[in-house]
């Protein structure tokens, strides 16, 4: 069942990207960059996700193998108010997590068509959490 959903609260959002060219030494933290966070979102081609669609995506994902911050910090999940990196085998996990959310949006779309890009090309995703 897909819902179809106007509009949602953006005031809260989550930032969803693809890393061109990742390195295993770098440390994606926000708070040890020298950009400011628009220049970051620019940086990685983020889309935008509202908190309340992220909230419905997030339990699905539990179990999915992601890097907190740093390629030496490996995690299950996603780090909600946190910097995530999605390694390109996990990315088939996290677009069918989209999928089955149900939930169709402006946002959800560019989302999944952002996924869908990096894991044919084997790229790695950044999720900046709220």
């Amino acid at each position: 069942m897909m819902l179809f959903l106007e509009e949602y609260d953006m005031s809260d959002s989550v930032e969803i990207g693809i890393i061109d060219n990742f390195d295993r030494k770098y440390d994606y933290s926000i708070a040890d960059s020298d950009l400011e966070y628009e220049e970051i979102i620019k940086k990685y081609k983020c889309v935008s996700i509202s908190d309340d669609i992220f909230n419905k995506i997030i339990p699905q994902l539990a179990d999915m193998d992601t890097y907190f911050q740093n390629y030496g910090n490996p995690h299950k999940g996603l780090d909600h108010y946190g910097e995530t990196i999605i390694p390109p085998e996990s990315l088939h996990e996290f677009i069918d997590a989209i999928k089955s959310a149900g939930i169709l949006t402006n946002e959800v779309g560019s989302l999944l068509i952002l996924a869908e890009t990096a894991y044919s090309q084997g790229k790695y995703m950044i999720c900046f959490g709220v």
